[in-house]
């Protein structure tokens, strides 16, 4: 049993983490809090020129989201672009620009800059969509730009800004969950010259930005001759990043989850001896707006410097997150440890209040009814976890009223009252009644569609009914129907009226209340149970709530892998011992009953064709009905039973041997037939088909029927690892990227229109 209830309690508490977390995920991956516009991806290649320009392709791969106005009107999007600021001190042009959608595999042609506000849907994709602009977007409006002739002359030492947009139209599109381009152009004038190397500081996305991006590769390549010896790179990004070296001397670099307002920041020097000016210079004057040099030149040796202040910022990062990772770790393992501690606790309590409710005795079968009535046996079936059919309440119901029946407080007979109609039913013979019905084909198909009630004379004697010898619950059972006779106007009702009687009785809870209050009295006053569990539900409570907290604490963090790692396993194992354990378990005393009431469920099921005892033994037989109806066994028994001695469902051996029983009409062809009535014993949903937990105040229907994240952990430990020098050849030695400087070529911003 105990197996069982922890199968069924691990199934529950697993499902209850999926869709916690699986709900989670979507409603992070669908919710109405992302970004309109964000990239999937974005793919660098970066190739170096030997003149010190950066021929930069794109491979982006971008989710764009419906949207819509204050008016809930859609918003189509038209237009995408990237910004970029233009400066005579690290870029002063880009120049060979070529947009191509990687989706349709079109290659778009270039046209003049145009916003897309008033232009019509039809218009915008004959004339304006599938082309590519550049423009001058420093100010409010997008003014041509051409590219060579209004850049920057390289090395001026001009710091004015000019914001320059490339942009590409798409058709009227409502939303696309990938949208593939190419994009790639040429970044003029990055580069500068010193003695010993070429330096460049190139930035492709800034502080400006406010398109998140899921994953950004980078590929950066160096002039022909150029390898990791001769070669020195830094990344500067704040996130998780890893940096790698490429066999040719390559930089290789991946950041991910950028968030808006994020800067990635290439720092890198190489050998000056590969430099060489382009085939277009013709000289220092005379090349119209390149008026000045072909590439910009610092004065002196560089690289000791550059050394020396990269390993500084990057020092001074590291020892300022160090203390923070370590906080994080810190705050990571007392969340992981307090959640495995009150998980331990819970799934250990759970268990032994589970041993507490279970019989430890030496009682295999009990061959008798036990000491105890049928609604505390159906009780202690609960506790002691019996697989046993139907409700307690059903149970419990049920058993009592066959009880009453067996010892002749009363009598059930199949069908309507108005069958009996002249007959005196408080002095009946089933015999005679069943030949009756017999007799009738109407009123056998009418049998098994109801019960009538009798309240038998030893009701209303007092003498005699104390020799009836009721229990408590028994007692308060009989004088719930003998409430509902007064109603009714006579000892004798079927369902239906009793149903009808009792619609607007007001004040029929109180009865039923008398009933419950006898039933658990009477199982109170056995001092069978105590409490228990308190740990596994104090234990629990508290690492459901810590789970609760790591959701929130590493939800914050955006760690999907320590929500798993951490977060699941602690809300599944409190739940699972909220669940599994039980709060009441058995005393000494309950131990004898429960003994018996286990020993005589085992010995009903185990020995079913009841070899030990004759079928003659009609009286223990109406007993062991009860118990099982109690036990929620009945069905079963019933079957067994006339398979071990089919002249119970003869008729003529019934009317001769069993008239009086409570068997009789469960095997007579009409009445309490198998297909309605096995399940009635088991689950009250038969001929006497009485659910207390149905009542209501007003007493109701007495007659309703019952059947991201591994990447953060490994930077954040990584992190909180003692202080090392950084080596000659940068972070693209090993250990990612740190917080440097920003403010490189480009700055690059994204967005859509």
């Amino acid at each position: 049993m105990s197996a069982k209830r922890a199968g069924r309690s691990a199934f529950i508490a697993a499902l209850v983490v999926i869709l916690v977390f699986g709900g989670s995920l979507l409603a992070d991956t669908f919710g109405g809090d992302a970004p309109d516009l964000s990239y999937r991806t974005l793919d660098y290649d970066v190739t170096v020129q030997s003149d010190g320009s950066l021929v930069v392709t794109q491979h982006i791969d971008m989710r764009l989201r419906k949207r819509t106005d204050d008016d809930d009107n859609v918003r189509p999007w038209k237009q995408l672009y990237q910004q970029y600021q233009l400066n005579g001190t690290n870029l002063s042009d880009i120049t060979d620009i070529s947009v191509r959608n990687a989706t349709t595999g079109q290659t778009y042609t270039q046209a003049k800059p145009r916003l897309p506000d008033g232009v019509s849907e039809t218009e915008w994709n004959s004339d304006w969509a599938n082309h590519w602009y550049i423009a001058d977007a420093t100010g409010s409006t997008l003014e041509p730009y051409e590219p060579i002739v209004d850049g920057y002359p390289i090395g001026n030492g001009d710091a004015r800004l000019k914001t320059i947009e490339i942009g590409w139209n798409i058709p009227y599109t409502t939303k696309a969950d990938s949208l593939k381009f190419d994009v790639t152009f040429t970044l003029v004038g990055t580069t500068t010259l010193y003695d010993d190397v070429a330096t460049f500081q190139w930035e492709p996305f800034g502080k400006s930005n406010q398109t998140p991006i899921g994953k950004v590769t980078g590929t950066v390549r160096f002039p022909g001759g150029i390898t990791a010896d001769d070669s020195w790179a830094w990344l500067h990004y704040t996130g998780m990043s890893e940096t790698t070296r490429g066999d040719d001397g390559s930089l290789r670099f991946t950041a991910n989850d950028v968030r808006a307002g994020e800067y990635l920041d290439v720092v890198a020097a190489y050998d000056a001896d590969v430099v060489k000016e382009p085939s277009w210079w013709k000289g220092r004057d005379n090349v119209g707006s390149r008026s000045g040099d072909w590439i910009r030149r610092g004065g002196g040796e560089r690289l000791a410097w550059l050394q020396q202040d990269e390993t500084r910022q990057e020092t001074a990062w590291r020892d300022s997150q160090r203390a923070s990772a370590q906080r994080r770790l810190a705050l990571w393992a007392i969340l992981a440890l307090v959640g495995l501690i009150l998980c331990v606790i819970a799934v250990v309590a759970a268990c032994r209040s589970q041993r507490g409710a279970q019989y430890r005795g030496d009682i295999e079968y009990w061959r008798e009814p036990p000491d105890v009535s049928p609604a505390s046996a159906a009780r202690l079936a609960d506790v002691l976890g019996l697989d046993a059919h139907g409700t307690l309440s059903s149970r419990r119901m049920t058993a009592t009223v066959l009880s009453l029946a067996s010892k002749k407080a009363i009598a059930i007979y199949p069908g309507p009252m108005s069958m009996y109609r002249g007959i005196d039913l408080s002095d009946a013979h089933d015999a005679d009644i069943a030949t009756m019905i017999g007799a009738n084909p109407a009123d056998a198909n009418a049998a098994a569609d109801t019960s009538t009630l009798v309240l038998l004379p030893v009701c209303f004697d007092d003498h005699a009914r104390a020799e009836l010898r009721l229990s408590q619950s028994e007692d308060a059972t009989l004088r719930l129907f003998e409430a509902i006779s007064r109603r009714v106007g006579g000892p004798v009702f079927d369902l239906e009226r009793m149903k009808s009687a009792c619609k607007n009785w007001k004040s029929g809870y109180q009865s039923l209340e008398r009933y419950e209050t006898a039933c658990a009295n009477e199982f109170a006053m056995l001092g069978a149970t105590r409490s228990c569990g308190a740990g596994a539900t104090v234990a629990g409570g508290f690492g459901l709530a810590v789970s609760i907290i790591d959701v929130v604490a590493f939800g914050m963090g955006n760690n999907v892998a320590l929500a798993l790692l951490v977060a699941a396993p602690t809300m599944f194992f409190s739940l699972f011992a909220l669940i599994y354990a039980q709060h009441t378990a058995l005393t000494d005393a309950g131990q004898r009953v429960a003994g018996q009431v286990r020993g005589l469920y085992r010995y009903l099921v185990d020995f079913s064709d009841f070899s030990d005892r004759g079928a003659a033994d009609l009286v223990l037989w109406d007993r062991y009905l009860v118990y099982a109806a109690a036990l929620g066994i009945s069905e079963q028994v019933l079957r067994e039973l006339a398979k071990a001695y089919p002249q119970v469902t003869d008729p003529d051996w019934l009317d001769s041997n069993a008239s009086d029983s409570v068997l009789y009409w469960h095997y007579r062809p009409y009445g309490w037939r198998h297909d309605h009535a096995g399940g009635a014993v088991s689950g009250m949903s038969g001929p006497f088909g009485v659910d207390a937990s149905s009542f209501s105040a007003n007493f109701g229907d007495i007659g309703a029927q019952l059947d991201a994240g591994f990447a953060d952990i490994r930077s954040t430990i990584q992190a909180a690892a003692p202080s090392s020098s950084s080596s000659s050849g940068g972070s693209f030695s090993g250990g990612g990227g740190f917080g440097g400087s920003s403010g490189g070529s480009g700055g690059g911003s994204f967005g859509g229109r």
